[in-house]
C-alpha cells in the first residue's frame, strides 16, 4: 500500500518523533516505558543527541530520514496521521516534532560581558577544554553531549544541580 507520495507505508506506529534531540529521545524512552509498543524516531542526519541511549532502550531510529509532510488519512474507517519521509510513509496515532533549528535572532534575557570566554549557542569547542553549559532545556543537554563527544570535560548546570 502506498500513499499520495507513492512511498511504501510502514506498519501502524503509536508515536512518530521527528528529531533525535535529547527531548525526542526522552519522550521515546518514557513512552515505551509507559506502555506504547511502536515508537519510531526520524532523524534526518546520521547522529542523535545521545547515541548511548539507543541500544539499552531499544530505540527504533530512522537515520537519514527527512520528513517532507504530515497528512491526515483514513485507513479502514479510522483516521490516522501519515508522516511522509524521503524513504517511507508512517501511519501513526500521534506525532511529536522534537527538531531544533538555530534561532539566529535569539539572545539570552540577561546582559553578558563581551569576552571570548562566554559563548551563546555557537561554539566550535575543539577538544580537551573545560566547558560549562548552563540551562534547563533539551538543547543545553544536547550541547553538553556534543561537547563531551568531542573530547571535552563538560559540566551541565541548571537550577542548582550539575
Amino acid at each position: 500500500m502506498a500513499d499520495s507520495t507513492d512511498q511504501p507505508i510502514a506498519a501502524l506506529y503509536d508515536l512518530v518523533i521527528v528529531g533525535g534531540t535529547a527531548g525526542g529521545l526522552s519522550v521515546a524512552i518514557s513512552s515505551l516505558r509507559s506502555g506504547l509498543k511502536r515508537v519510531r524516531i526520524l532523524e534526518s542526519s546520521g547522529r542523535v543527541a545521545l547515541p548511548d541511549l539507543i541500544g539499552p532502550n531499544q530505540l527504533d531510529v530512522g537515520f537519514g530520514e527527512t520528513v517532507s509532510s504530515v497528512d491526515v488519512s483514513s485507513f479502514d474507517g479510522v483516521e490516522h496521521l501519515v508522516v511522509n519521509t524521503n524513504r517511507l510513509s508512517y501511519r501513526t496515532r500521534a506525532v511529536l516534532v522534537a527538531d531544533r533549528r538555530d534561532a539566529t535572532d535569539w539572545s539570552p534575557p540577561i546582559g553578558l560581558p563581551d569576552t571570548d570566554r562566554v559563548h551563546v549557542d555557537r561554539f566550535d569547542s575543539g577538544s580537551d577544554h573545560d566547558i560549562l553549559v548552563v540551562g534547563l532545556s533539551d538543547h543545553a543537554v544536547e550541547l553538553a553531549a556534543q561537547f563531551a563527544d568531542d573530547g571535552n570535560r563538560v559540566v551541565l548546570a541548571a537550577n542548582g544541580m550539575d
